[in-house]
């Protein structure tokens, strides 16, 4: 009974901790590097007896604190923010809240911190089974990391849970075409569509078939002209201006279809232009391998375009 009651403190004195740290870091300049701790969650989960969720509070809340003052810095203040967050969902597992603004909100356009959000959403995944939110999370970081296999794996499960949206059925159908696999995307649009009552939903569907099947029956015509003629064809008419093809189907949407310098046939549904393409590509190839690499190669053509234009 005694070291119950003296439990009760430890949120009190944590709270105090963290918001004394918080003041004292205001003063410090925001350049220079600041060594933070965060008690690791199982510690902290001994030192809290019965107060696990009033002591994850108190670290969430620092986290939420964090990301609302420093919005625009997100990349350098990543780990303390999710450092608390994940401290707080190892007390309190159920803290959905946690898991979205550490695995989502803040790690938001950082390649880095996209990658070590995955742990923490996989936790939450292991801890929440049922919460199709979390694995919607998941799905969609790794969509951002062109990871499509694991996006459609998620969005897949996620699917399949109490009151999940409809449209984690049918996204799975975009990232088959990312990952570059339109007859997998096929059987998948087939087996959903057995599923489906509404009429409006299976035309639909056949349409999005009838897209990957073009893209499908494409691809395998480009490896054919690679095969005969060593090299890629510059466009897509050149299958018909050797014979390996009729006519290039029509794009059921409307948007029609090219080939990309690296030989893969892309359609122009939701693809801004050439260029957007060939940065998913390059992601799917772990092209890129460090962060910030991105921003290196806009400055420097930046750069470039520059000289040209005084030249």
């Amino acid at each position: 009974m005694n070291i119950d009651k003296k439990l009760i403190f430890i949120p009190i004195y944590l709270a105090f901790i963290m918001g004394f740290s918080y003041h004292m870091n205001e003063n410090v300049s925001r350049e220079k590097s600041i060594f933070y701790y965060v008690p690791p969650g199982n510690y902290m989960k001994v030192a809290s007896g019965s107060f696990d969720s009033a002591s994850a509070d108190v670290f969430y809340a620092t986290g939420v604190i964090e990301l609302g003052e420093n919005l625009r810095r997100l990349g350098e203040r990543y780990d303390w923010i999710y450092k608390n967050m994940d401290t707080a969902t190892d007390l309190d597992p159920k803290l959905e809240e946690a898991y979205f603004l550490a695995g989502l909100v803040a790690a938001r356009g950082n390649r880095k911190n996209l990658k070590k959000s995955i742990a923490l959403l996989e936790k939450g995944v292991m801890k929440n089974p049922t919460s199709w939110r979390i694995l919607y999370w998941l799905g969609y970081n790794n969509y951002r990391l062109a990871q499509f296999s694991k996006a459609i794996h998620c969005y897949t499960k996620a699917s399949k849970l109490p009151g999940a949206p409809n449209f984690l059925r049918s996204n799975p159908i975009a990232f088959y075409y990312m990952a570059g696999e339109a007859k997998a995307g096929m059987l998948y649009i087939e087996g959903l569509k057995r599923s489906v009552k509404v009429e409006e939903q299976k035309k639909w569907m056949d349409t999005k078939h009838t897209w990957l099947e073009n893209l499908d029956l494409l691809e395998n015509k480009v490896e054919e002209y690679k095969k005969l003629y060593g090299k890629f064809p510059e466009n897509l008419n050149e299958l018909v201006d050797v014979g390996l093809m009729k006519k290039i189907p029509e794009d059921p949407f409307g948007k029609g279809y090219f080939i990309n310098p690296r030989g893969k046939v892309k359609s122009r549904l939701n693809v801004r232009e050439n260029k957007a393409t060939e940065e998913e590509e390059g992601i799917k190839e772990e092209e890129v391998k460090e962060e910030g690499i991105k921003e290196k190669e806009i400055k420097e053509e930046e750069k470039a375009t520059g000289k040209e234009t005084k030249g």
